[in-house]
């Protein structure tokens, strides 16, 4: 074990674990319609790449301009996801979420047998006012 950190293959071993991460992300998407699309995939894993790299190279004593050279590829990747969720998060918040069944129009998620039964008003010491 103290090798595989010695050298930075502990590195590597994550890395292989990223990538079936990023796979298995994208086939929910594709399979379920829950997940992330490669362009999704890859905003979110590339910053965490960029460190891994940084910390594989201190691991193996490379040079300090290479470290920087991952840790500032890094920043531009975190930086690019941030602009990326900044733009698509101003979308308006009363939409009903994907994934609820178009019978409940609360936006509280429907089981079968409730699907028009609006479980916010069962919720003691609350005043039950008329809801939307």
């Amino acid at each position: 074990m103290q090798e595989l950190f010695d050298s930075g293959r502990i590195v590597d071993l994550i890395l292989v674990l990223m990538t079936v991460e990023g796979i298995l992300l994208v086939l929910a998407k594709s399979r379920l319609g829950v997940g992330l699309n490669v362009r999704g995939a890859l905003s979110v894993l590339l910053p965490g790449l960029g460190l891994l790299l940084a910390l594989r190279a201190a691991l193996a004593d490379q040079s300090w301009t290479v470290v920087a050279a991952f840790l500032f590829a890094s920043l531009v990747a975190h930086l690019a996801d941030l602009r990326a969720r900044m733009t698509t998060s101003a979308e308006p918040r009363n939409r009903i979420p994907s994934g609820v069944p178009a019978t409940c129009r609360s936006g509280v998620p429907a089981w079968p047998g409730n699907e028009h039964r609006d479980v916010r008003q069962e919720i003691p010491g609350i005043a039950h006012e008329k809801l939307p």
